[in-house]
């Protein structure tokens, strides 16, 4: 946390405004630097990942630019003057930036796991908020959900929706929505035009709304895996099954530090991600979680890891 004080004092010129701008121009500023991971060692010590998140940060505000019109605009400044700092000259002090684990061998957590009676209140407590913020998103969004309906149907017909059988909280196989991308036909399937839209900024994942506000998922949790990968993760990844402990997630963890995968070696990877969530649930991972999720979606639209 000690350094969000670059986004407070490139914000601090705003209070000849008023204290007002002073503080949103802070609270933006960091709201950017957080979501596009900006101040975090493994971000700075990577110049590939330092310049999505340089570019992310420029996205971010080019969006905020359209929701702030007028003399409203000043208060974006500092949002785009910390990350240029971040970008061009944070990266030089990158002695005193050291990278902290943020995975659990799957090997070694076995006897970890049966000291997980504590965390069960919260379990309870976040299937109350998963319920609650997923009735609510699914109002917020409803124009949107219409929207893609419509340009689905338009353009490929039906169906809107499609259903995987995915593997749940203690192996139990849910269905799990997400608008089609794909056309219809069974041999030489394709993407279809607004797919390729979808796809690469998670939208087609949108649906799961609904599987969150019928308990089949959270908004934070282990990814749900279709079974011929569940099925692999068991076979060459130790203590596989501890990842369904809780209820998979919209995102999740592993989601936001590694990548799509499809081999042992990365499954194993990803499930010390998947581990380390479940171990060390809580409100506050889960809202880094959410917070950080838009550069895992920028990064994947600048490496085409979808």
């Amino acid at each position: 946390m000690f350094f969000y004080v670059i986004d407070f004092l490139f914000s601090i010129p705003l209070i000849t405004n008023s204290v007002e701008d002073f503080l949103l121009a802070f609270l933006i500023s960091g709201f950017v630097s957080l979501s596009m991971r900006g101040y975090e060692s493994q971000i700075i010590l990577d110049p590939k990942e330092r310049k999505i998140s340089f570019f992310g940060s420029l996205v971010m505000v080019t969006i905020l630019f359209f929701v702030f019109t007028g003399s409203d605009i000043i208060i974006l400044l500092p949002a785009l003057l910390s990350a240029l700092f971040r970008y061009t000259i944070l990266f030089r002090f990158k002695r005193f930036f050291k990278l902290r684990p943020m995975t659990v061998d799957p090997g070694t957590v076995e006897e970890d796991f049966q000291e997980l009676v504590h965390v069960k209140t919260y379990d309870g407590f976040k299937r109350f908020l998963d319920f609650v913020f997923g009735v609510v998103f699914l109002i917020l969004l409803t124009p949107i959900f219409l929207i893609i309906a419509v340009l689905i149907l338009i353009t490929s017909g039906r169906p809107v929706f499609i259903t995987q059988d995915r593997m749940g909280r203690n192996e139990k196989v849910f269905k799990m929505l997400k608008f089609r991308t794909f056309t219809n036909g069974e041999h030489h399937k394709r993407i279809t035009r607004v797919g390729k839209i979808l796809r690469p900024l998670r939208l087609d994942e949108l649906p799961q709304i609904i599987n969150i506000i019928l308990g089949e998922m959270s908004l934070v949790g282990p990814r749900p895996e279709l079974k011929a990968f569940h099925e692999m993760g068991k076979k060459h990844v130790p203590n596989y099954k501890l990842r369904l402990l809780v209820r998979p997630g919209l995102t999740g963890w592993a989601q936001i530090n590694y990548k799509y995968t499809t081999t042992p070696e990365e499954y194993m990877i990803k499930t010390s991600y998947d581990l380390y969530y479940v171990l060390n649930r809580s409100l506050r991972l889960d809202i880094l979680c959410l917070l950080k999720t838009p550069y895992a979606v920028i990064k994947s639209l600048v490496s085409k890891d979808f």
